[in-house]
């Protein structure tokens, strides 16, 4: 198998060019739709407690399965953002969705600095990553059956990311996540952290890529021919003209409405198609 290099500096300059990210605008979380439950949710991984949060819809059929979605979050942390958009998925697909917490319970960045040191010290170290990715997985796939949550169809779950969380939802495709079936990257760093010859992508893959981000046309170009040498089955890149880093983030400055919603509607119709209404 063919090795392409996909220099890991590509990565880091998320910490070095803040403005990719797009400063922070003082959004506030709308109230949480009427037909969604959501809740902070608190697991174990290793002796560590991490804090993800949970959205399901309030009004599930007790004993039917209902499709899940694993959320991933940006360099800042599990926040408002990622709650928000975990209870857009329960509330249009009608799924569970668990936000997961790679930082730790009560470990939120304050600024651009603090969440490139934290994102970077797990870049730095890609099995400890996975081994937290993969632990909010198993917590998601183990929520309990009684109440309040819903029984979850372990056949029908994807994942899906944002920046650093998009990152995290292609390393999961890498590695073998086999219990997801689809990922959903919104402009998520690109590079591979680990060598592409240890890589078992069996995932539907799907990147929302922006023109202007901080990565630039290469790191596309490089993830399409990691898809291609993969062999990955279905797969598709979006490119978002005059877009920025970020532009899906209601959060940062250089979220766009339109193209953000577009993206997230393309999500929902992929889900759609692959596991059904």
């Amino acid at each position: 198998m063919t090795n392409i290099a996909f220099p890991i500096a590509i990565l880091l300059l998320a910490t070095s060019n803040a403005n990719g990210h797009g400063a922070r605008n003082g959004w506030i979380k709308p109230p949480t739709p009427d037909n969604v439950s959501a809740s902070d949710y608190q697991y174990e991984i290793d002796g560590t407690m991490y804090t993800g949060y949970v959205a399901f819809p309030s009004n599930f059929d007790p004993v039917t399965s209902i499709k899940g979605t694993l959320l991933a979050h940006q360099w800042y942390g599990l926040g408002d953002m990622e709650k928000y958009r975990c209870e857009e998925v329960a509330s249009t697909l009608g799924y569970l969705c668990f936000a997961l917490d790679v930082y730790g319970t009560g470990v939120r960045a304050t600024d651009d600095a603090e969440a490139g040191l934290l994102m970077d010290a797990l870049l730095a170290d890609p099995a400890e990553l996975h081994a937290r990715i993969q632990g909010s997985l198993n917590t998601m796939l183990a929520l309990p059956t009684a109440a309040p949550f819903p029984s979850l169809n372990t056949s029908a779950v994807s994942a899906n990311g944002y920046c650093f969380g998009g990152l995290m939802v292609l390393e999961l495709a890498r590695f073998g996540g086999a219990e997801v079936a689809a990922v959903t990257s919104f402009h998520g760093e690109l590079g591979n952290l680990t060598s592409q010859s240890l890589d078992t992508i069996d995932a539907s893959v799907f990147v929302h890529h922006a023109e202007l981000d901080f990565q630039g046309d290469e790191a596309l170009r490089l993830f399409e021919e990691e898809m291609k040498t993969q062999d990955v089955g279905v797969w598709s890149t979006k490119y978002y003209g005059h877009m920025e880093h970020g532009w899906t983030d209601p959060s940062s400055d250089v979220y766009d409405h339109f193209q953000g919603e577009l993206a997230h509607r393309d999500m929902f119709a992929a889900y759609r198609l692959l596991f059904g209404e």
